[in-house]
């Protein structure tokens, strides 16, 4: 008797296993067939595009010499490969592409630069984001911030930093908001906040 108890309590405990595997395995792709054939074809189209034309799409610029941000979707991530590949004149892979859009399918990653002076090359290692969505405030999951900036051919300090969000529950048509807190420096009267807006209804 205590076997076949111990038998049922097994097979239960699979089945449960299964079905939580099954459920995981529904996850809603991050582009359907036709979106995945716009991208490619998309980024083949942008060979001959600077990548600042390329990206317009995706980014939000405070201007030259202040910030910048690119919200790298699932449709950019792989319209900037198959544009990398056009330009080397290269397949790109089927697993790939298929890793770029696992890979995530359910956050908001934005790539960020931020210019700074020539005095403080770690102005940006203690930086914050935060996202407003709907009144509301949103923490990052992930925070990569430049330790050491960059000098560019302006001698400006150049930081590029990473912030990724969980987009459960944001509106895929919605307005939402960047914003990226900068620490103040020695002498300054005040924290640097840049707020860089984002329409996610004209975002592929």
């Amino acid at each position: 008797m205590k076997k076949i108890i111990l038998v049922l309590g097994i097979l239960i405990v699979s089945f449960s296993f299964l079905q939580g595997c099954s459920k995981k395995l529904e996850q809603k792709p991050a582009l359907d067939e036709s979106q995945i054939e716009e991208a490619l074809e998309v980024g083949r189209k942008g060979e001959d595009l600077t990548l600042y034309e390329f990206q317009k799409e995706w980014c939000s610029n405070l201007g030259y010499g202040d910030a910048s941000a690119i919200l790298q979707t699932p449709f950019y991530r792989l319209s900037i490969l198959a544009r990398n590949a056009a330009i080397r004149g290269v397949n790109l892979p089927p697993s790939i592409i298929e890793k770029v859009l696992k890979d995530g399918s359910e956050t908001l990653h934005f790539k960020v630069t931020i210019y700074g002076s020539m005095s403080e090359p770690c102005f940006a290692q203690d930086a914050t984001a935060s996202l407003k969505y709907n009144g509301k405030t949103i923490r990052p999951i992930l925070s990569i911030n430049d330790q050491y900036a960059d000098v560019n051919r302006e001698q400006t300090n150049v930081a590029v930093c990473e912030y990724e969000f969980s987009s459960t529950g944001i509106n895929p048509q919605a307005k939402i908001i960047l914003i990226v807190t900068i620490p103040k420096m020695e002498g300054e009267k005040e924290n640097r906040i840049l707020s860089l807006p984002f329409n996610l209804s004209k975002i592929r």
